[in-house]
């Protein structure tokens, strides 16, 4: 069997598609007791029951909800899964650990990482900003720009320095310093 659907093209090459298999939002609601990586998890299990060489399957932002190391693992697992299964997947994730710890890798096992391009201000301006490109290109995102959202999105200052101070510190595997009792790390003065 094939589906299919308008095409605003004169002519299109397309492969046959049986079914078109999802995980793009979960909502919590009273109405179903589970949470929001349970509801992932339940979408993803329908996904690799249901997936064939000739399904696409379409994952945004799996585990969200949980831990990241836990997210990651069933993500990782889950994406060698449907590669064996040979299906055509896009998957928007910003679990880069998956490629920077080796669990994928690019270009092997049918793997093919992109990422959207965003241009962000080099250092020598004030980095308030972030513009997305809307142009995907091979390889993998060396950066979620989480701070410079956060900053775009009017997180307050003080908040902004501790994060930059804690990313640092993973990044370097060094110690992050506590938070003193008036709410500001050793190395975070008072604006």
């Amino acid at each position: 069997t094939h589906i299919g659907s308008f095409t605003p093209c004169k002519r299109a090459k397309i492969s046959v598609t049986d079914q078109i298999l999802a995980r793009i939002s979960s909502v919590e609601t009273c109405a179903i007791p589970q949470s929001s990586f349970q509801l992932d998890l339940t979408q993803m299990a329908v996904i690799l029951r249901r997936s064939t060489k000739n399904s696409l399957v379409l994952i945004d932002e799996f585990g969200k909800g949980t831990a990241p190391a836990s997210g990651i693992a069933v993500l990782t697992s889950a994406l060698k899964k449907l590669a064996d299964v040979k299906c055509k997947v896009i998957c928007t994730s910003h679990f880069l650990e998956m490629f920077s710890l080796g669990l994928l890798k690019d270009g092997v096992g049918g793997i093919s990482a992109l990422r959207m391009t965003v241009h962000i201000p080099n250092s020598d301006s004030d980095g308030d900003s972030a513009v997305p490109l809307f142009k995907l290109e091979k390889g993998i995102s060396e950066s979620s720009a989480g701070l410079v959202c956060a900053k775009m999105a009017g997180v307050n200052k003080r908040v902004l320095d501790r994060a930059t101070e804690i990313l640092a510190a993973v990044k370097d595997g060094s110690p992050v310093q506590p938070i003193e009792a008036n709410g500001i790390s050793n190395s975070i003065s008072n604006e």
